[in-house]
């Protein structure tokens, strides 16, 4: 039976979003390696991991419970928008540098043509 999908309207600019937000609450954690702060023994409190906590919040996103701030999804954006800007920058050095390769190689192929045509001008001399 096929894998189903628990997220079926969660876009890359929700990820991005629920990711930020937790940064913003309890910075980066380890995944598997949240822990129970008990400096209140009486009230001790749950930290999960980041992974967990992204998870939740799309949850509760896919369900209508949460929204995320409007300066968020313009941090969000921004970050997409870089992303993309630099994945395409990749894309068009490594296109260009492939492109200077084979131009030089057809230059000294050419080159080479070119001396072969004068040793075997001189040769019939």
């Amino acid at each position: 039976m096929p894998k189903q999908n628990l997220f079926n309207n969660i876009t890359t600019l929700d990820v991005m979003c629920a990711s930020i937000e937790v940064y913003k609450s309890q910075g980066f954690i380890k995944s598997g390696h949240g822990y129970t702060d008990n400096k209140d023994p009486e009230n001790p409190i749950k930290i999960d991991d980041n992974k967990t906590m992204i998870m939740s919040l799309l949850k509760s996103k896919e369900l209508g419970i949460v929204k995320f701030p409007t300066e968020t999804v313009e941090e969000a954006n921004n970050l997409i928008n870089s992303i993309n800007g630099k994945l395409m920058l990749k894309k068009m050095t490594t296109s260009k540098a492939q492109l200077i390769m084979l131009i030089s190689i057809m230059l000294l192929k050419q080159k080479w043509i070119n001396l072969l045509s004068c040793l075997s001008l001189l040769w019939r001399e």
